[in-house]
């Protein structure tokens, strides 16, 4: 009976819990688990399909200015500074110390900081992503509208920012960023984005048994049910997602 009761306080009662914290001690974990999940199956999927969506929509990366939003251990800054691009990573102490030592590159450029407290020059990047960050520390809508200002503030015209953010109101699946996509569209709306585009990855329903529960061993299986998932996520891939695709214009 007990389960049964806090398994139905964790779905539709949120339980606020320290972020920063959090994320600080994940750090200590090993490889990509210290910013993704303990199935390295799983990850390894995720990977591959969040690189597919970044070359959709950042184009020609040679040369150009990358500001990778929570930047964790440096999985996905490396990855676009040796396609070229001028990385500039921000992240918490601990995830930045790891990330220099597992994840440099000439190109990047690491700074210990909050996303939310750092100013960046004017029209300085190209491209702007959040994977997953923006959720992880926009606990009230103040800190969200700050780091949309920002963002907007250092883009060059006609620059784009990429949210790949689980972004939820049902406890459930919810961050410390309880919002739904209206709410961030609107917000960034606010502060003269233009929304060019929304979309999903994840099949939530598989996310969560492959994260959450007791993963097949078989990368075979694994990667079944992951395809299986993303196949069905094309029925409603904003509604059925886990990670909601934003895409905004300056």
């Amino acid at each position: 009976m007990n389960k049964i009761i806090n398994f139905v306080k964790k779905t539709f009662i949120y339980t606020p819990y320290d972020a920063e914290n959090y994320w600080r001690s994940r750090a200590n974990d090993d490889g990509n688990r210290a910013v993704m999940w303990k199935n390295d199956i799983y990850n390894s999927f995720v990977s591959e399909i969040e690189k597919e969506k970044i070359n959709q929509y950042f184009k020609n990366l040679e040369g150009k200015r990358i500001l990778d939003l929570g930047c964790g251990i440096g999985r996905i800054s490396k990855y676009l500074a040796e396609k070229g691009a001028f990385v500039t990573g921000i992240d918490l102490k601990e995830m930045i110390e790891k990330a220099r030592k597992e994840n440099n590159h000439p190109n990047i450029e690491y700074t210990i900081g909050s996303m939310y407290e750092k100013e960046f020059p004017e029209n300085t990047f190209d491209y702007i992503l959040s994977m997953g960050s923006i959720s992880a520390c926009c606990n009230t809508k103040q800190k969200l509208q700050k780091i949309i200002f920002i963002c907007h503030k250092s883009l060059k015209e006609n620059g784009l920012m990429l949210c790949m953010d689980p972004f939820h109101k049902w406890s459930f699946l919810a961050r410390p960023a309880r919002f739904n996509i209206n709410e961030v569209i609107k917000i960034a709306r606010e502060n003269k984005f233009k929304l060019v585009e929304k979309n999903g990855i994840l099949f939530w329903p598989v996310r969560f048994f492959l994260t959450i529960g007791r993963a097949p061993k078989s990368k075979k299986i694994n990667k079944y049910l992951f395809q299986i998932g993303e196949k069905i996520l094309r029925i409603s891939p904003v509604f059925l997602s886990d990670y909601k695709i934003l895409i905004f214009k300056k």
